[in-house]
């Protein structure tokens, strides 16, 4: 798997109560500051559209809380603990 972003989310995590997000397909996945859009964010073949549109699972990390959102034509609601 393909990691991209790290770099740009290093400093949040190191934050209490950090907010950072995500986008994954089967083989990449992009991580980014929470106050980016997942609809905003294009890398690595890796998209995230508004209306279920695109490729990927979107999702916001917090302390403790993984929370995926779908864009292949069904929303998740649930919270994941990690």
């Amino acid at each position: 798997m393909t990691v991209a972003g790290i770099e740009s989310i290093k400093h949040y995590v190191e934050q209490p109560g950090c907010f950072v997000k995500c986008l994954l397909t089967d083989s990449v996945a992009v991580f980014f500051p929470g106050s980016n859009q997942h609809r905003d964010v294009k890398r690595d073949g890796v998209s995230y559209e508004d209306d279920y549109q695109g490729n990927a699972l979107a999702a916001t990390i917090v302390p403790g809380r993984l929370r995926p959102m779908i864009a292949l034509g069904e929303r998740v609601e649930a919270e994941s603990p990690v």
